[in-house]
């Protein structure tokens, strides 16, 4: 009977480690799949945002790159009316004093 109950016991603490082995085994895949899913998450996450960055700069270039073209055309624009205003009154100035001139030779 002894020997029968140490047998029993033998197999029963071998079960238990089996099953503590399982569970444990079990447990450790898990945390393994939940960090590596945490690792790819983040690898993404990474992408992710250096890729917006990225994005945002090159949006970012051309918004400036429109905004300067702008002002140039702007500018010019301003630039020949000023021009044509600074002709237009150089020119009448010249007609003025041509007449100013001629009517004093004539008198």
């Amino acid at each position: 009977r002894r020997h029968r109950a140490m047998v029993d016991f033998s197999c029963q603490v071998m079960d238990v480690i089996l099953c503590q082995a399982t569970v444990r085994r079990f447990l450790a895949l898990n945390y393994a799949a939940t960090l590596s899913y945490a690792r790819d998450t983040k690898a993404a996450l990474m992408i992710q945002k250096n890729y917006r960055r990225h994005r945002a700069m090159v949006d970012f270039s051309c918004q400036v790159m429109d905004v300067i073209l702008c002002q140039a055309t702007v500018r010019r624009f301003l630039a020949l009316n000023y021009a044509a205003t600074l002709s237009y009154a150089r020119d009448t100035k010249a007609a003025l004093m041509i007449q100013k001139n001629y009517r004093r030779h004539r008198a």
